[in-house]
C-alpha cells in the first residue's frame, strides 16, 4: 500500500494538488481498499513515510507545503469559473442532440487558476457528433467565448475538448491509461439527460484497473426517459430523419475540410473527437514517470 500512496501523491503533485485522506482513498493507484478499516490503514501507512507531510487535512511531499495554499486559492477562482461554465452549458444544452455536458481538466477538481480556460466534454446523440460540434462552435463564437489554438487570452474561454457519441462511450484501447482513467473519474457533469448519470464510468469499467476504489457504477437504466431537474426543455422532433442525416454529413465534410491544413494533435475516430491545442496526455504521463523516479526512495 505504501507504494500505492506514493504513486497517488506523485500523480496529484503534477497538478500542485495536495490530497485529503478521502481523496487518497478514492484515487489510490492500483491498490484496492475494502472494509471498515480503510482510513485507519491509510493513516498507518502514510505515517510510515516520513517524507509525506500533512497540513490542514491535506497530504503532500516534504518541501511542497506551498501547494496547500495554492489549492485553497484556486478553489476560489474555480468557483467563479464554474458559474461561467454552468451558464454556457445551459445555453448549449438547448441543442437537442446533446445528452450530457461535463467539465474536465483542472476545473473539474476546482483546481483552476485565473488564467485557465474551461474544458467541456460533450456526449451526443448517436450519429450526430459532427452536427453537434458545428452548432456548439457557432454558438460559442456568437457568445465570444470559443477558444481556438490562436486565442491570445484563454481565461474563461470554453474549450470544446471532447465529443463522444452515446454509442461510442468506451474509450479506445489506445486511450485506456492512467491519464484517461483520471479524466473519466474526475469529469464533473453540469447537465445530463435522465439515464446518463455516471454514464462515462459505467461505459469504461477498465478504469478499475488503474483506480480500483474510484469507480462507481449504479444500477440506473441508460435509456430512462426525461431530463434532469433544471435542464432546459425543447421540442426534439425526429432527429433520425433523412434531413438530419444530411446535415450530419455536411457538418462532417465541412469541418474535416476546414481542419485539413490545421490538424495537429487532434484525435478523430468514429463517434469520438478530441480537440485540444496541446496533447496533455504525453506531458502528464512523462511528468508522472519523473515524479516516480524522484520519490521512489520513499
Amino acid at each position: 500500500m505504501r507504494m500505492a500512496v506514493v504513486k497517488t501523491l506523485a500523480y496529484a503533485d503534477i497538478f500542485d494538488y495536495p490530497l485529503t485522506l478521502t481523496e487518497i482513498n478514492k484515487y489510490l493507484i492500483g491498490f484496492s481498499l475494502k472494509g471498515k478499516k480503510t482510513h485507519r490503514s491509510l493513516i498507518t501507512n502514510i505515517k510510515k513515510i516520513p517524507q509525506i507531510k500533512e497540513s490542514d487535512g491535506y497530504y503532500f511531499f516534504s518541501g511542497r507545503e506551498k501547494i496547500v495554499r495554492e489549492r485553497k486559492r484556486k478553489l476560489i477562482e474555480s468557483r467563479k469559473k464554474m458559474r461561467i461554465a454552468r451558464r454556457i452549458a445551459r445555453l448549449l444544452f438547448y441543442l437537442p442532440t446533446i445528452k450530457m455536458i461535463a467539465v474536465t481538466g483542472n476545473l473539474a477538481l476546482y483546481n483552476a487558476d485565473i488564467s485557465d480556460d474551461i474544458d467541456f466534454l460533450i456526449v451526443t446523440q448517436s450519429n450526430r457528433i459532427w452536427l453537434t460540434r458545428f452548432l456548439c462552435v457557432v454558438l460559442l463564437k456568437l457568445l465570444g467565448v470559443n477558444r481556438t489554438p490562436n486565442t491570445p487570452t484563454v481565461s474563461d474561454k470554453i474549450c470544446l475538448n471532447m465529443f463522444i457519441d452515446e454509442n461510442n462511450l468506451t474509450l479506445p484501447r489506445t486511450e485506456q491509461d492512467l491519464y484517461s482513467a483520471h479524466e473519466i473519474i474526475q469529469a464533473k457533469p453540469i447537465l445530463e439527460k435522465a439515464g446518463y448519470k455516471n454514464i462515462l464510468q459505467r461505459s469504461n469499467p477498465w478504469v478499475k484497473k488503474f483506480l480500483p476504489n474510484a469507480l462507481v457504477i449504479p444500477s440506473e437504466s441508460r435509456y430512462a426517459s426525461g431530463e434532469v431537474e433544471g435542464s432546459p426543455r425543447l421540442y426534439r422532433g425526429n432527429l433520425t430523419s433523412v434531413f438530419f442525416n444530411f446535415l450530419e454529413y455536411c457538418a462532417n465534410k465541412f469541418q474535416l475540410f476546414y481542419m485539413r491544413s490545421r490538424r495537429t494533435t487532434e484525435v478523430i475516430r468514429d463517434g469520438f473527437l478530441r480537440f485540444h491545442p496541446h496533447d496533455a496526455r504525453k506531458r502528464i504521463l512523462k511528468s508522472y514517470k519523473n515524479n516516480l523516479n524522484k520519490y521512489r526512495f520513499l
